[in-house]
């Protein structure tokens, strides 16, 4: 089943490894576009439905080939890049 439109799959706060096995699984059906709404969510949805984004929100695109840690490494880095002068509570 293919998502078709953007859903939010928690926080760019949440655990790397829970986000990263949801993109792993909504990739399962197709390729989907990853991206940051603006503020922490992480949303996806297939690329055909994903909005124009500027660089600085996307988070990548992943097909099912994508490996979920290589996912989790993606986060990680924007995370570290996105944050790094964030105080987390």
């Amino acid at each position: 089943m293919r998502l078709h439109r953007n859903r939010s799959i928690g926080s760019l706060f949440s655990d790397v490894g829970v986000l990263a096995d949801a993109i792993g699984l909504a990739r399962e059906a197709g390729d989907v576009t990853v991206w940051l709404n603006g503020t922490t969510d992480v949303v996806c949805s297939d690329v055909g439905s994903a909005p124009n984004l500027s660089a600085e929100y996307l988070l990548g695109t992943y097909g099912i080939g994508t490996q979920v840690a290589d996912i989790r490494q993606d986060l990680l880095v924007f995370r570290n890049e996105r944050c790094a002068g964030a105080i987390v509570f």
